[in-house]
């Protein structure tokens, strides 16, 4: 317990706010994981706080709280890029103001001060309308400060052409589609692909070869080609908020490099899951289809090929019978073959023997087999040769393999 609470003590530092006689105070204090500043025995009706960075830090994160300890995704805030200001009303209330971020090393600058008037950031006079949770920009303009200019997708399709090593922003109002599922579609005709960057945030991001935190939930990263284009769907569970913006950075990979212009086409519309649902099932279902239907043809060939098979080995038992009728009823043929009486037969007719007895060889479908009336196999090589030495008997279990009363000669040997 005793090592946690002094790792706490590490990581965050509390101080209370002790304001001069102006209601002013400022502080110059270290990055580090968790910073908190407590304000107490409020005495005018507004507060704000305006923080600079001394270097650049993509995850510095400023927000604030009342009666409680602002927490990321929970209390108002957001990210910032050099500097950040924020008007808090307390209404009494105790005010928490946190800072964190990922990085420990670098200072930043906090100013707090209390006053009776109200009023904004100065470039958001200028360029927006002040409101209760900060700058309302005017159109083609975004940031906490209303500083940066931005093309508007307002249209199906827009395009954007991108030169060098050049940054574009662009946004989507995302309370201009209430309860509904929309498709942001992006692509392009360069090669060498290009970067964007969408945030769900106010603070402007300038794209740079510093790594961003692609693991927030403000920020995602993404790289297009002219083969690859990037699909973003904005569910209705984010519209139901209000005054939801997406902005976007854009630039040429290896722009630095690059001397072509490259265009960058987005595409808006409406998003049915339902019907890109059905399309999958569609398409789950046909290639079931196609797949049972091409096992059903492989079963069918080795099937057909059986019967046709076994019809081919009855076809020559009923010859081999009517040769055997034949010589029976002939007066001057009194001697049979006896090869003829070995009934052909399949290999998977075939039970309990692998080997042909005479020469100890497999069988197999590579060789014509012959059974005996006693129900041993051979080829039909080796019962020919077996035979042809006047020999009657079966050479498993010397049967004779001749019927009675029948007078038989040995088969010629060829």
């Amino acid at each position: 317990m005793i090592i946690l609470f002094y790792f706490f003590l590490l990581t965050v530092q509390q101080m209370d706010v002790e304001f001069d006689k102006n209601y002013f105070w400022t502080s110059i204090d270290k990055v580090q994981d968790k910073n908190i500043y407590r304000i107490k025995n409020l005495k005018q009706p507004y507060y704000y706080v305006q923080v600079t960075l001394f270097q650049n830090d993509l995850s510095f994160f400023l927000m604030y709280d009342l009666n409680q300890i602002a927490q990321l995704n929970s209390s108002k805030g957001d990210y910032i890029r050099r500097t950040r200001f924020l008007k808090i009303e307390p209404n009494g209330n105790i005010i928490y103001i946190s800072t964190q971020s990922n990085s420990t090393s670098g200072y930043y600058n906090i100013t707090i001060w209390g006053s009776k008037e109200e009023y904004c950031d100065n470039s958001c006079s200028y360029n927006g309308k002040c409101t209760d949770d900060g700058c309302e920009c005017k159109s083609g303009l975004i940031g906490t400060d209303c500083h940066q200019m931005a093309l508007e997708i307002q249209d199906e399709q827009t395009q954007l052409n991108l030169f060098g090593d050049e940054i574009q922003f662009f946004y989507l109002n995302i309370d201009d589609y209430q309860e509904m599922d929309i498709q942001l579609r992006f692509s392009t005709d360069s090669h060498q692909g290009i970067e964007i960057i969408i945030q769900l945030t106010e603070a402007i991001i300038f794209p740079s070869q510093t790594q961003l935190d692609n693991e927030s939930n403000f920020i995602k990263i993404f790289k297009i080609y002219e083969s690859q284009p990037l699909d973003l769907i904005v569910t209705g569970s984010i519209t139901q908020q209000d005054n939801i913006q997406i902005v976007l950075a854009a630039r040429q990979i290896n722009g630095l490099l690059n001397t072509f212009v490259s265009s960058l086409i987005i595409n808006l519309s409406k998003y049915n899951k339902y019907e890109n649902t059905v399309s999958i099932i569609v398409i789950i279902i046909i290639v079931i289809v196609i797949s049972g239907a091409v096992i059903i043809i492989i079963v069918m060939f080795f099937v057909c090929k059986n019967i046709r098979k076994g019809k081919q080995l009855r076809q020559q038992e009923r010859e081999r019978q009517a040769r055997y009728r034949d010589q029976s009823g002939n007066p001057h043929q009194d001697q049979l073959n006896l090869f003829d009486f070995l009934t052909p037969v399949l290999i998977n007719q075939i039970n309990n023997q692998d080997n042909c007895i005479i020469c100890l060889c497999n069988l197999n479908d590579n060789q014509e087999v012959r059974q005996t009336c006693c129900h041993h196999n051979f080829h039909s090589e080796c019962i020919k040769e077996w035979l042809s030495k006047n020999k009657k008997e079966c050479p498993v279990c010397r049967t004779n393999i001749a019927p009675k009363d029948v007078p038989t000669n040995p088969i010629p040997n060829q």
